[in-house]
C-alpha cells in the first residue's frame, strides 16, 4: 500500500507500507542531504563544462591561426613562381610580405580582427645555395583574457 502525506510546509513524502505494517519512506533530513550532494555534483559539472568550452574555443582560434599562416605561405609560394614584374624567386623578401596587424586581415569579406601575422625570410639558410627559408608566425588573442598566443609554420623554397 502506498500513500502521500503532506508535511507542515507542504512537502510531500512518499511512503510505502510493508507487509509487516511498518511505514517505509525518506525523512526530511535524508532528502535535504541527497539534494545537497546532487547540487555539489551539478556545480562541479558546470565548472568543468566552462573549462571545456574555453578549451574548444582556444582550439578553434589556434586552428584559424594555422589557416592564416598557411594562407600566407601559399601566397609566398605563388609569388615565388610568378613571372610577373617585381615578382619571382629573387624578390621573395620580408619587405614584400610585411606584418599584418590586428584588425587588418580580411579574406572574402570575413574579418580576422583577433589575429596578426609576421613573416621572416632567410636567404640560403645553412649555406644551401638558391634556397629560402620562409617562417610565418600567426598570433591570436585567446578567449580567456586576451593573452596573445602564436603558431608557427615554415617551408623551404628552392629556385628552379
Amino acid at each position: 500500500m502506498t500513500g502521500v502525506i503532506l508535511a507542515p510546509a507542504g512537502v510531500a513524502f512518499f511512503l510505502l507500507r510493508s507487509r509487516t505494517g511498518m511505514t517505509l519512506g525518506f525523512t526530511l533530513g535524508e532528502i535535504l542531504t541527497s539534494a545537497a550532494i546532487i547540487t555539489v555534483a551539478l556545480v562541479g559539472l558546470l565548472g568543468s563544462s566552462t573549462v571545456g568550452l574555453t578549451s574548444v574555443d582556444n582550439a578553434r582560434r589556434s586552428s584559424t591561426a594555422l589557416f592564416l599562416a598557411n594562407r600566407r605561405i601559399e601566397a609566398i609560394k605563388t609569388f615565388a613562381m610568378s613571372t610577373a614584374g617585381a615578382q619571382g624567386f629573387g624578390n621573395v623578401t620580408s619587405a614584400n610580405f610585411p606584418a599584418e596587424g590586428y584588425t587588418t586581415i580580411t579574406i572574402n569579406g570575413t574579418s580576422y580582427a583577433n589575429y596578426r601575422t609576421t613573416t621572416a625570410i632567410t636567404d640560403n639558410p645553412g649555406g644551401l645555395a638558391n634556397t629560402k627559408l620562409v617562417q610565418v608566425s600567426a598570433f591570436y588573442l585567446d578567449s580567456a583574457g586576451g593573452t596573445e598566443r602564436s603558431v608557427q609554420m615554415s617551408t623551404f623554397l628552392a629556385e628552379r
